[in-house]
């Protein structure tokens, strides 16, 4: 359900499949015999991918999607949460600028002292856009993050970025 879900955004780079199921670890050395292998090969054509074998017990997100409810039009919110990596370089820019540094404390202690900023996961806000700050080097590695992107950047799920 993951991959077919996800499938745009794994179809560009390898990735890897964990399983608690064994007998999928050398799907791709043997026969198809069992119509679970069937089924995840067809998922997985055209992509790809590495399988690690995890134990169920220790697999918890697999543990707990195959656990679910198969109701007609229900669907998983989330089952863990990701940040991306850039928004960490925005965070780690801001040690560096005395001005930015001032405005996170005043964030800090008085959310509302200024109604146009906000702080939210250590991350400066302007008007609800993530706010990056003086940092020539992040602003071009995020610019040409974005233009570089094998998926393209569609605007209207992207974050805002104001520099």
């Amino acid at each position: 359900m993951a991959i077919d879900h996800w499938r745009p955004y794994l179809q560009h780079a390898e990735f890897l499949v964990h399983t608690d199921q064994k007998s999928l670890l050398h799907l791709t050395d043997q026969r198809l015999n069992m119509p679970i292998q069937q089924r995840a090969f067809t998922k997985l054509v055209g992509l790809q991918f590495q399988i690690q074998y995890k134990v169920g017990v220790t697999n918890k997100a697999a543990d707990a999607l195959s656990r679910r409810d198969q109701e007609e039009g229900s669907e998983l919110a989330a089952v863990s949460v990701c940040r991306p990596s850039w928004l960490e370089a925005v965070a780690v820019s801001y040690r560096q600028d005395k001005a930015v540094q001032n405005k996170l404390e005043q964030l800090a202690l008085d959310p509302a002292s200024d109604a146009d900023y906000s702080l939210q996961d250590g991350v400066i806000r302007y008007k609800g856009r993530i706010w990056i700050g003086a940092d020539v080097e992040v602003q071009q590695s995020l610019i040409k993050a974005l233009h570089d992107s094998a998926v393209g950047v569609i605007l209207d799920s992207m974050p805002r970025i104001i520099g």
